[in-house]
């Protein structure tokens, strides 16, 4: 649900620049895990499709990008507690 505060505000004066930043990387590291995901209905979980021909199966991968998103919402979650 929008908050009724936010409505025709500009974006700076809803989001620090910190916050903003969060956001960016957690889009990023939700398209890695589609892109893992994708890689294992390619694939499949033990699958060492492209450009992971280096050693690691899919399902590692997909845990690691999973990890990544994870961390990168807990850094938001510590940046909106100071607010």
């Amino acid at each position: 649900m929008t908050n009724p505060n936010y409505i025709n505000k500009p974006l700076d004066d809803r989001l620090t620049q910190l916050e903003q930043a969060a956001l960016v990387v957690i889009m990023e590291e939700a398209t890695e895990v589609a892109q893992a995901a994708s890689k294992c209905l390619r694939f499949g979980f033990v699958g060492k499709g492209p450009p992971h021909d280096f050693g690691f199966d899919n399902e590692n991968i997909l845990k690691t990008e999973f990890g990544d998103l994870y961390h990168a919402m807990d850094r938001l979650r510590q940046e909106r507690l100071k607010t």
